[in-house]
C-alpha cells in the first residue's frame, strides 16, 4: 500500500457524494491512498486507451475505492499528482498502477 496522498485542496462532499463513500454531506475528504494495480485494474487501460484524462479518472477512482462521481469533484492540481501514482510506468512505458 502506497502512503497516504494529501489533498491539497480538500474535497468538501455534497450529499450524493457523500453517501456514495458512506460519509456524511459536509464532511470533507483530505487524504487519498491507492492500492497497488492488480490485473483486472489494468483492463482500464484498454477501455480508455484514447482517453487519458478519463483513464486516469478512472484508474485513481478504481486503486483508491472512492466512487468516480467523487473523485471527478477533486481540484486539477490534485488530480496531477494523484494520477502520476496511479499511472505510474512500467519498463516497457506502459501505465500500471501505483507500487509500494
Amino acid at each position: 500500500m502506497s502512503q497516504p496522498y494529501t489533498l491539497l485542496h480538500p474535497l468538501t462532499l455534497d450529499a450524493k457524494g457523500a453517501a456514495l463513500v458512506g460519509l456524511q454531506q459536509d464532511d470533507r475528504i483530505t487524504e487519498v491512498t491507492l492500492r497497488r494495480a492488480i490485473g483486472s485494474d489494468l483492463k482500464l487501460i484498454d477501455r480508455f486507451r484514447d482517453k487519458p484524462i478519463e483513464l486516469t479518472l478512472n484508474m485513481i477512482a478504481k486503486l483508491s475505492g472512492i466512487d468516480l462521481y467523487v473523485v471527478e469533484k477533486f481540484d486539477a492540481e490534485d488530480i496531477g499528482p494523484l494520477g502520476d501514482l496511479a499511472m505510474a510506468s512500467s519498463p516497457n512505458g506502459q501505465s500500471i498502477g501505483a507500487t509500494a
